[in-house]
């Protein structure tokens, strides 16, 4: 190359070494999250000051900007999740619209003096980082969503209990993790299989899939029961599941009866649901006729059990709710 020869410009850009490449990327970068966060801001201030009616209006009208538009904008822009930690989310549009759905929806579910901490262990757990697809995001809003239809559902029946049932002994269902975190631990425990798909899975993927051996309390001297509903044709199923916790076996009821742990098969039940009763603890005694199991519905399952053992209670996989009970959601 001669002094006097020019140097084509991609040729300039192309002597930049990687990290100087990837240290204007990420600068370019901030700079567009910046400027799509101030933006929401500035929409924000022109809202407080100008009051919702022109704001909505004369401004909307203005700007050239349809009102669901400026409305998600503002969702961004409000968000207290969003502003204290927008450095470790997408800068994508879309997904910081529904990052501010999940806000208000953490906000129902976990009330509002919890809901923050659940918001940032999804960034802490790596659920949700810088690099989050719009699509894996959605799949937390769903599962948000899930969860609020279950506590709709709930609420309904919080508004046909007897008057004088207290007003918070009808429990919205909860997740897991949230059973856990707040400390709840059972001593009667049913489970409703009726339904529930036989993965086919050994008993240590049955505990992965429900661990619910953290929910049980196991620091005092009483015994806790576990009440699995099933049908007769799938006990193997149930004592799969059964095996997967650990509780021990302790008998089978039918609707009338119980059957002694010496007795190997059920065949002549046929369809019949039956309930497969686990023990931790002291062994449990017999039923007496008094507290027998009158009926195999999910209902009468969930009465046999409150007459057999020991609050607290919780019921997984089923839809029952009733005063007393914590539910465990989907």
């Amino acid at each position: 190359m001669t002094e006097n020869e020019i140097i084509p410009p991609s040729t300039m850009r192309n002597m930049l070494t990687l990290d100087e490449h990837i240290a204007r990327i990420e600068a370019a970068r901030a700079q567009v999250a910046a400027s799509l966060y101030d933006f929401c801001q500035t929409l924000c201030d022109a809202r407080d000051e100008l009051g919702d009616s022109v704001f909505q209006g004369e401004l909307s009208a203005r700007l050239g900007m349809s009102r669901p538009y400026l409305n998600r904008m503002l969702a961004i822009g409000d968000s207290a999740f969003i502003r204290e930690r927008r450095q470790d989310l997408p800068e994508v549009f879309t997904s910081l619209y529904e990052l501010s759905l999940i806000e208000k929806g953490y906000e129902r579910l976990y009330g509002e003096q919890h809901y923050q901490q659940h918001l940032h262990r999804l960034i802490d757990d790596r659920t949700i980082d810088r690099n989050t697809t719009a699509k894996d995001i959605r799949l937390v809003k769903q599962d948000v969503e899930s969860q609020l239809k279950s506590y709709s559902t709930f609420s309904a029946v919080k508004a046909l209990k007897p008057a004088n049932v207290p007003e918070e002994e009808v429990k919205a269902p909860r997740s897991f993790s949230r059973l856990v975190d707040d400390g709840h631990k059972f001593l009667n425990i049913v489970v409703d299989l009726t339904d529930f798909e036989d993965p086919g899975s050994k008993p240590d993927k049955f505990a992965e899939l429900v661990p619910l051996d953290e929910l049980v309390d196991a620091t005092t001297k009483n015994t806790a029961h576990i009440f699995i509903r099933i049908q007769a044709s799938r006990l193997d199923f149930g004592f799969r599941f059964l095996g997967s916790t650990m509780f021990q076996y302790a008998d089978i009821f039918t609707n009338y009866d119980f059957l002694e742990p010496s007795v190997s098969g059920t065949l002549h039940l046929s369809k019949e649901t039956v309930v497969l009763r686990g023990f931790y603890g002291d062994k449990p005694h017999k039923v007496m006729p008094r507290k027998r199991l009158l009926g195999t519905k999910l209902p009468q399952v969930m009465d046999f059990a409150e007459n057999v053992a020991m609050k607290p209670n919780l019921l997984v996989f089923g839809n029952a709710g009733r005063p007393g009970w914590q539910v465990l959601a989907d």
